[in-house]
């Protein structure tokens, strides 16, 4: 055994117990690979969830549910981390709740760092709401909490150069490690129908992934979708994850797209893949990432892919899709518009993306991670 590698290693996850979101994969992904690893076994992997069920938050009035949140997470990293249970070396594994690193060893603490979207809010860099002194409460703190431990790990340059200049973290402290993609996902894209059929087939869609925050850009794809529409009548419009906010409908009636529209309210993994495996082409204009999973998935599928270049997303995907500023929204019609009308183009852009997924294995992640976590234990 290495003495370099420590002897116990505590993921601490702070998504709800029962919520399905990127944050629990990403649990699920670090878990997953480091399990795998033959190196592994010197590791002893203690997981722990530190936030309350998501049937219980979801009792909570609406206003009350981020305080109620955030202060279980709190009180529970004091009680079972704290006060509780040792481990050689503590992986935080969301940077948005980096308040929890505070209670921690700072010396054998590592965070994950995947966006800090509410700083660059709060710092009015990007747009949406300002949080208020409540949010900011828990921003500055959080932030201390970064500052504070041993290393990060950041899904993207992007999130490294932003901590670096809006959390004034060292570039030394930081390590760029792209998530992977879940082998789940990657081994059923295998059954994907040709493109050919998609496009040309009775009911093609271009598709989009998102919820309804600021930076996904839903009211964009709306309007790409339309100039796209305009020009292929057939084509149809699917949008999954929360239902649409009620001005977004609106907009879809001012662009006479609504008959065209199919919103699938927040669909389990199995419907998501489907809707991967059929699509004619992924939309995705958001205004900022910090990683973006969607457009790899996509690739996975041989869905290709039109996207902006904001935040990481133009690292992330590279050459294997089409990009151009989320402003600039008749250039991604365009985009679009040329994959949707050449088989050429289409196929090219399919190859590059099986090929750029190759870059986001588990094993590349985990190797990775190892190699920060030896560096905390050295």
């Amino acid at each position: 055994m290495s003495t370099s590698l420590p002897m116990s290693l505590c993921l601490i996850e702070t998504a709800p117990v029962g919520f399905k979101g990127s944050m629990a994969r990403y649990a699920d992904l670090v878990e997953m690979a480091l399990r795998d690893m033959d190196s592994s076994r010197h590791v002893s992997i203690i997981r722990i969830n530190i936030a309350l069920p998501q049937h219980i938050l979801e009792r909570v009035p609406a206003r009350f549910r981020m305080w109620t949140h955030h202060s279980w997470v709190f009180l529970a990293a004091i009680f079972r981390l704290r006060l509780g249970r040792r481990a050689d070396l503590y992986h935080l594994l969301d940077g948005s709740h980096g308040y929890v690193a505070n209670l921690l060893p700072a010396s054998t603490t590592v965070v994950t760092a995947h966006d800090i979207v509410p700083l660059l809010q709060m710092e009015k860099v990007l747009g949406g709401r300002i949080p208020g002194k409540g949010g900011q409460l828990v921003i500055r703190a959080g932030l201390k909490g970064l500052q504070r431990s041993r290393l990060l790990v950041c899904d993207s340059n992007s999130t490294l150069n932003d901590l670096k200049q809006y959390a004034g973290i060292s570039e030394e402290k930081m390590h760029v490690i792209f998530p992977a993609l879940s082998p789940d996902m990657t081994s059923s894209a295998q059954l994907s129908p040709a493109w050919h059929s998609r496009r040309h087939g009775d009911a093609p869609f271009v598709f989009h992934l998102g919820h309804n925050g600021f930076y996904k850009n839903r009211a964009a794809v709306l309007r790409i979708f339309a100039m796209v529409h305009a020009r292929i009548p057939e084509m149809k419009l699917k949008m999954a994850g929360p239902p649409l906010a009620e001005d977004l409908l609106k907009l879809a009636d001012q662009l006479g797209i609504t008959a065209s529209l199919e919103c699938i309210n927040d669909p389990v993994d199995a419907a998501v893949t489907e809707l991967y495996r059929h699509a004619s082409l992924l939309l995705f204009p958001s205004i900022y990432e910090g990683f973006g999973w969607p457009p790899l998935e996509a690739m996975a599928f041989g869905t290709p892919v039109v996207c902006s270049s904001e935040g990481s997303l133009a690292e992330v995907v590279a050459d294997a899709a089409m990009t151009a500023p989320a402003a600039d929204e008749t250039e991604l019609a365009e985009m679009c518009l040329s994959i949707l009308n050449s088989d050429d183009v289409a196929e090219s852009m399919i190859s590059k993306g099986y090929q750029r997924v190759l870059d986001f294995q588990p094993q590349q992640m985990a190797e990775k991670l190892l190699e920060v976590y030896r560096k905390v234990m050295s």
